[in-house]
């Protein structure tokens, strides 16, 4: 608070002192020599050493001590350290003292240094009787107690309620200290963090299932849940290759097209995309994936003279307007 001075006295006083008038404001009293008097970075608090065996901490707008870190000995200095959760003393006793500063919460001490929030296991530990919540309001709810939330709500077909997994997270955050976001968009960013790569991941057991339109549903609502997410080629390729082969060409077309937006020159996925617009009618488009899939083994695999040969008879059929693509083929692939 600027216009005040601090002094420290031989008198067992450290004082306030108005800067304009020299109106005394506050006394600080020990029992002995004061021989240093500190202010806290942000004036609201004073640190004093003395004589009397004692560093001493005050309220610096009342004078009121806060705290008395006792030697046995004279207390020459005493300091804070940058963030102010530690002092530190020297004393004629021929010791020097940490110790933890007097007023600061032990949440709030620990979570200066905390990397994450507790796991269910040591909230079962540590509070069992209490409903688990955050302790660090910096920091996000551990991901194993989301995981369990998403588990309870995993209906017996597999799917998720969204809605009652996001309720219990959501009021996980209300039961826990306030942050400074908003909490409503951390309980979907919290959900979203954990659910949509499981999600993403169950496309591929999925789709070798023949679950090809739950598989689309998992990609659907993972995007839906987090619409930053990007999935990658490899799992749009193997939707789209799947999907086909278990005679869902039409449905994961999307999923064909974004693959190949993503990778429009990698050739396994033109020879998917083109066996699902073959499959859906669309000769002139698979003819066009198909051929570029061909150069594509010609560059990398020049001495594969069977999947050449094959490729040349789907070619054939393609120029010929006819769908190479029977039921035969298409159980034999999967």
């Amino acid at each position: 608070m600027p216009g005040r001075i601090l002094t420290a006295s031989d008198d067992t006083t450290a004082r306030l002192w108005d800067a304009q008038s020299g109106q005394e404001l506050a006394r600080l009293q020990h029992d002995g020599r004061v021989y240093q008097a500190q202010w806290n970075a942000d004036e609201t608090r004073i640190l004093t050493a003395s004589d009397d065996t004692t560093a001493r901490l005050w309220d610096a707008q009342s004078g009121q001590e806060l705290a008395r870190l006792q030697h046995d000995g004279t207390v020459y200095q005493a300091q804070w350290n940058a963030d102010e959760t530690r002092i530190l003393t020297a004393s004629e006793d021929g010791t020097a003292r940490v110790y933890l500063a007097p007023g600061l919460p032990l949440r709030e001490y620990a979570c200066r240094f905390a990397v994450r929030n507790l796991s269910n296991a040591e909230w079962q530990s540590y509070l069992p009787s209490e409903p688990y919540r955050k302790i660090c309001a910096h920091l996000p709810l551990h991901p194993g107690f989301v995981d369990s939330i998403v588990d309870q709500h995993q209906r017996e077909d597999g799917t998720i309620d969204v809605d009652s997994a996001l309720a219990d997270i959501r009021a996980a955050l209300e039961r826990s200290p306030p942050g400074d976001g908003d909490q409503e968009e951390e309980a979907r960013e919290t959900l979203a963090e954990i659910l949509a790569p499981r999600l993403v991941d169950q496309v591929v057991d999925l789709d070798r299932e023949g679950k090809i339109e739950d598989a689309m549903a998992n990609i659907n609502l993972a995007q839906q849940i987090d619409p930053g997410r990007e999935i990658d080629s490899s799992t749009w390729n193997e939707l789209c290759g799947m999907g086909s082969l278990w005679n869902h060409a039409a449905t994961v077309m999307p999923a064909c097209d974004r693959a190949v937006e993503l990778e429009p020159k990698e050739g396994a996925i033109r020879a998917n995309r083109g066996m699902a617009r073959a499959l859906t009618g669309d000769f002139d488009g698979a003819l066009e994936d198909v051929r570029l899939f061909r150069a594509w083994l010609e560059e990398k695999e020049p001495d594969n003279t069977a999947q050449l040969e094959n490729v040349a008879q789907i070619i054939t059929e393609l120029e010929a307007q006819r769908n190479p693509f029977t039921p035969e083929v298409l159980e034999r692939g999967r």
